[in-house]
């Protein structure tokens, strides 16, 4: 609308001019070199706005002529970076796809094409280099991104993919102490640092990492310093899932083993102080986990403080019974006289009463009354453990009874049975499968951190194993 009005205003004033000259006619009068020159004014007009355009065509035809050859070398660039842009799609595309032969004859072109892109031309030199397993050319290429300060990083962290794909772990974690320098406030690039340092068995290191960590993953660090827990579902699964995202569950459960590592080596040092500190630190942030509530009630047990002891397991039995517990609250029993035949068993029935609900109550109350020759009470025990969770643990306590009682015919059914029930839960690495009788921080022989379930012989993390988990997270140099 303004631009309409605008040339209807500067046709306007156009006009006004011809209709104001047209009013006043006159001549023009020109001597110069001898010759008198006399001009209508009119046609004085039309000579001189006719050579102010030829002088405008020529002018306009000297930049064209003279500015050809700028015109012509920036079309040629233009060319060039279309047919060097074109290079680059084609390449990843060619790498993307694993063929060796045309990521690196595009590679080439795109050298050839754009070099003053030097970062990009070697990052696809790079990666056809390592599809056809050039692990030197590789390496070329990626020291010679680290050069320029644009493209460091993306050297960097393809030597590190590079140095965990070769299985070189201490160059990996050189890199990524250097990534972490460079980045310090990146959670992907902290938790590499991490896990690296753990898979070397860095532990002081690790646990500076690990307090980084948590200070880059805030859910994480309010849990672990308010002390408010772990939301266990049921708190059966003993280093738990819960609500809370799995990435923070990770660190709440590695800064869990962490702590108990930390309370194994200063009972080994003498320190029964501060292994005490530490293992009510790890009850605080996770009141179900076994692990500790075993080590300290042992602990207190050692140290003859009894009402402690029994105040932490019938703590933890109130929140995930387990049979790991049932050898310690053995040894607070009290003494019994030799004509009290129902002491012991009162003792673990306080067990029952605490969780009336778990298979695991039951079996550890029937399991003594077998041992004390109360058969019916073992029973009674028993088929009740069986109405809550069937399992080969509880049929083989029947088959015990069976041959207590001296019906060996009872004790070879119930033993059949448990052979064709499903195998019970036990401590196994998630990473290797192995089965341990107690967890550890560490699963030995392999040395991996918490990597210890409570979980079924047979089941197997879903989750990756670290090498490959780190390899992925440093794998494709544009995400994280």
């Amino acid at each position: 609308m303004l631009k309409a009005i605008w040339f209807v205003f500067k046709v306007g004033l156009v006009v006004a001019a011809f209709v104001w000259l047209a009013a006043r006619p006159g001549e023009i009068e020109i001597h110069w070199l001898g010759y008198d020159i006399l001009l209508d004014i009119g046609f004085g007009l039309v000579v001189l706005l006719a050579t102010l355009l030829i002088l405008l065509c020529v002018h306009r035809f000297y930049i064209w002529l003279f500015g050809y050859p700028a015109r012509l070398r920036a079309a040629r660039i233009a060319k060039r970076q279309e047919r060097g842009q074109r290079a680059l799609t084609l390449g990843l595309s060619a790498a993307a796809a694993g063929d060796v032969k045309m990521a690196g004859y595009h590679a080439y072109r795109m050298r050839k094409f754009l070099p003053d892109t030097a970062g990009l031309t070697l990052l696809l030199e790079a990666q056809a280099a390592q599809l056809r397993g050039d692990s030197k050319a590789v390496s070329k290429s990626y020291r010679a991104l680290m050069e320029d300060k644009d493209t460091a990083f993306l050297g960097l962290r393809g030597l590190m993919n590079q140095a965990l794909e070769t299985g070189n772990k201490t160059a990996a974690l050189d890199y990524a102490y250097q990534a972490r320098k460079a980045h310090p406030k990146q959670p992907w690039i902290a938790r590499m640092v991490y896990k690296l340092e753990l898979d070397q068995g860095k532990w002081n290191e690790a646990e500076k990492s690990l307090k980084a960590l948590t200070k880059l993953e805030p859910l994480a660090a309010k849990k672990i310093d308010s002390n408010e827990g772990i939301d266990m579902p049921g708190k059966d699964d003993i280093l738990g899932a819960g609500a809370v995202d799995s990435s923070v569950n990770d660190l709440l459960s590695d800064k869990i083993a962490m702590m108990v590592r930390q309370s194994d080596e200063a009972l080994e040092k003498g320190q029964k102080a501060r292994a005490e500190k530490l293992l009510r630190s790890v009850l605080k942030i996770d009141p179900s986990f076994i692990p500790a509530a075993c080590r300290l009630a042992s602990l207190f047990i050692r140290n003859k403080k009894r009402g402690k002891a029994t105040k932490v397991i019938e703590s933890s039995w109130k929140l995930n019974p387990h049979h790991d517990l049932v050898p310690l609250w053995d040894k607070l029993a009290p003494r019994m006289k030799p004509t009290d035949t129902l002491g012991r068993l009162r003792w673990f029935e306080k067990l029952v009463s605490m969780r009336p609900d778990s298979a695991e109550s039951h079996m550890a109350a029937a399991n003594i009354a077998i041992t004390d020759a109360l058969w019916e009470e073992a029973e009674q025990h028993l088929e009740r453990a069986e109405e809550l969770e069937p399992s080969a643990r509880l049929y083989r306590l029947f088959s015990k009874l069976g041959e207590h009682r001296g019906k060996s015919e009872d004790a070879r059914y119930w033993m059949e049975k448990a052979a064709d029930a499903p195998a019970d839960k036990v401590w196994t690495c998630v990473k290797t499968g192995r089965i341990y009788e107690r967890w550890s921080p560490i699963a030995q022989p392999h040395g991996a951190f918490n990597t210890i379930r409570w979980d079924y012989p047979s089941a197997r993390s879903e989750a990756l194993d670290e090498q490959e988990e780190l390899a992925l997270q440093t794998a494709g140099l544009l995400g994280n």
